[in-house]
C-alpha cells in the first residue's frame, strides 16, 4: 500500500492509501461530515494533487469509507462527473474534488438526503375565557 500524503491545518496529512496491486485508492473519513461535500449530496472530498497523483499511478477505483456506510465509484467515472471546488478555508490549501452521490455504489442502503428538522408544533395562545366570555370582554372593552 502506499500512503498518499497531502496536508490539513498546515500540517502533512494522510489523503488515503492505494493499492498497487488493483489501483484501488482507500480513503476512510472518521468525523460525520468527512467525504461530504457540506451543502451537496456530493462525496469524495480528495484534494487536488492526490486526484492528480491517482491519474499518475493509472487508478481504477476508488472506494470511500464512512461513519455507517462504505461508497466506491470508478475512477474514469469519478473523474468524468467531479469538480474541484476550492474553499475559503486556510484548513483546505488544495481545491477539494467532489463526485454527486447518485455516481456512487453503496453496498450499504444510506439515504442523503437534507438534513431533517422537525416541525415546531404551532403555538397558540391559551385563554382562561370562552369564546363568549371573550366576546363580552370585547364588547366592555368597546363600550367601557
Amino acid at each position: 500500500m502506499l500512503r498518499l500524503m497531502t496536508s490539513f491545518n498546515g500540517k502533512p496529512a494522510l489523503g488515503g492509501l492505494f493499492d498497487p496491486q488493483t489501483a484501488t485508492f482507500y480513503k476512510a473519513c472518521r468525523s460525520l461530515n468527512g467525504g461530504q461535500h457540506p451543502h451537496r449530496f456530493d462525496l469524495g472530498a480528495l484534494d487536488a494533487p492526490i486526484v492528480e497523483r491517482l491519474k499518475e499511478l493509472s487508478c481504477n477505483k476508488i472506494i470511500l469509507e464512512l461513519p455507517g456506510a462504505t461508497y466506491e465509484i470508478p475512477f474514469e467515472k469519478f473523474l468524468e462527473n467531479g469538480y474541484p471546488q476550492k474553499w475559503n478555508d486556510t484548513r483546505f490549501p488544495h481545491a477539494r474534488w467532489y463526485c454527486q452521490a447518485r455516481h456512487w455504489n453503496s453496498e450499504t442502503p444510506v439515504r442523503l438526503e437534507a438534513p431533517y428538522r422537525e416541525e415546531q408544533p404551532r403555538q397558540q395562545q391559551a385563554s382562561l375565557f370562552d369564546q363568549i366570555e371573550l366576546q363580552d370582554l370585547a364588547q366592555v372593552g368597546r363600550w367601557g
